[in-house]
């Protein structure tokens, strides 16, 4: 007897929406895309072709992809989760809408941006508030130095500047104003001088707003390198045939002529020089024109080094 039933039923609903095809359904019933009239919420039974119906909201699509069981309503969602847009993680449950962040806890799933930047409301790496725990040292191999964070971008960036030595792309200064640089290979006299923080040419001339712009002073020459990180470009780099980083950034460091190898430079290396005027020493380095060295700064004497007086 029960299974007569059954079939029964199963019957009278088949012919149901059989008889319904592609017409207007009663209350109570939802038109599918086949044309079938299916009861809201008779779960997966209520099709002869065993799917589920349409839920109580008829199906929900488009903006308004979830189903609100409590009005009955498609809307754009119900709780936060069903936000994946960084820029609007929060779920505002008097609009049913997607919206800008209020706090962490609504960006803490996402795993690359797990900050709430309130000022716009979007999920971001860091602010200025959470740097230090946003954005620590990287180990590689030793903590290399230490990351801020850019807040014209909001992500982590490394400190370290023009000439520094690195081991790491992440440990290089990236700024506004100049462009991005790289931990990058130079060399001295054809020897390996290691890596240093390098600027890439084509950010330097986004930056600069200037698509002819050439390479600031000091690091006039332009060489094809591939940074640690794998990027491949044209670099902004020093007279590697002249001089080193070290000899650069001991520029007007005061000297004795006596010990010009050891005060310039790397000591030993010859990538120095300690230049007189008058009674008064002081470092400096070959140069083969005004763009090797820093601004204002004349390439000359003989032999011609960048004038530190």
């Amino acid at each position: 007897m029960p299974q007569s039933i059954t079939l029964l039923a199963l019957s009278m609903i088949f012919l149901f929406a059989a008889a319904c095809g592609s017409a207007s359904c009663p209350s109570g019933f939802v038109a599918s895309e086949g044309g079938w009239c299916l009861a809201l919420d008779a779960g997966a039974d209520a099709r002869p072709d065993g799917e589920a119906d349409a839920g109580p909201c008829g199906g929900c699509s488009g903006d308004t992809p979830v189903c609100d069981e409590t009005s009955n309503r498609c809307v754009g969602c119900v709780q936060d989760t069903q936000c994946t847009d960084p820029a609007a993680p929060r779920c505002n449950t008097e609009s049913n809408t997607c919206s800008p962040c209020m706090d962490d806890d609504q960006c803490a799933r996402f795993s690359d941006t797990p900050v709430c930047e309130t000022g716009t409301g979007v999920c971001v790496e860091c602010t200025e508030a959470t740097q230090e725990t946003s954005c620590p040292p990287i180990e590689v191999g030793r903590p290399i130095g230490n990351r801020m964070c850019n807040l014209s971008t909001f992500e982590c960036q490394g400190t370290l500047g023009f000439c520094q030595p690195c081991v790491s792309d992440e440990e290089c200064i990236t700024t506004d104003e100049v462009g991005v640089r790289r931990c990058v290979p130079l060399e001295f006299n054809g020897a390996s001088r290691g890596n240093y923080c390098m600027l890439d040419l084509a950010s330097h001339q986004t930056a600069t707003d200037d698509p002819s712009a050439n390479c600031p002073p000091r690091q006039f020459a332009q060489r094809m390198r591939t940074s640690l990180g794998g990027v491949e470009a044209l670099y902004c780099v020093i007279a590697e045939a002249d001089t080193t980083c070290e000899a650069i950034l001991s520029f007007r460091d005061a000297c004795a002529e006596d010990t010009a190898t050891d005060d310039c430079g790397v000591p030993g290396l010859d990538d120095g020089v300690c230049r007189q005027m008058g009674s008064t020493f002081a470092c400096t380095y070959e140069c083969a024109g005004s763009n090797d060295c820093r601004n204002g700064a004349a390439c000359d004497g003989d032999p011609e080094t960048c004038n530190p007086f």
